[in-house]
């Protein structure tokens, strides 16, 4: 019997205990975030020691991301590689994937309401520069200074 692919992922999905990849992605990955977040140093104010710290807290603290990527059957990488054209490479921040998967976030540091990062970074995140390939994608902003109602 050959099972597609998507029949693989629902399985996939049901085995670690989710309905399917939107309760995945909600459930394990948007809330693990939120509780590594939650615990961080707040003094940090460099993108790749937040993005490092906040990798590292999901690896090593977090009991259902640590036992999944233990086993190796889901695996979360920071700095990922990869080529947008033959000429052009780019960075993932942080990736988290297992066969047929993969969503991936780009971090960003906000200090103030930033016309650069809006007209750059985001268009370049919605024309797909990041993630071209991939179904799910986020942007997360570490507000480290300002106003956050401003930045906002």
């Amino acid at each position: 019997m050959i099972f597609s692919l998507d029949e693989i992922l629902v399985f996939s999905f049901r085995a670690m205990g989710y309905q399917g990849s939107m309760d995945f992605m909600e459930n394990l990955i948007l809330k693990g975030i939120i509780e590594a977040i939650s615990s961080m140093e707040v003094s940090l104010s460099l993108e790749e020691k937040i993005r490092d710290s906040l990798v590292y807290y999901l690896k090593t603290q977090n009991t259902k991301i640590k036992q999944f990527t233990t086993e190796k059957f889901l695996f979360l990488d920071s700095e990922r590689r990869q080529d947008i054209s033959e000429t052009e490479k780019s960075k993932t921040d942080i990736s988290f994937s297992m066969s047929g998967f993969e969503f991936v976030l780009e971090c960003k540091i906000l200090k103030f309401a930033d016309k650069k990062y809006i007209e750059e970074g985001l268009r370049r995140f919605i024309e797909l520069k990041y993630a071209e390939k991939d179904d799910f994608a986020g942007m997360l902003g570490f507000i480290v200074a300002g106003n956050p109602e401003k930045i906002v």
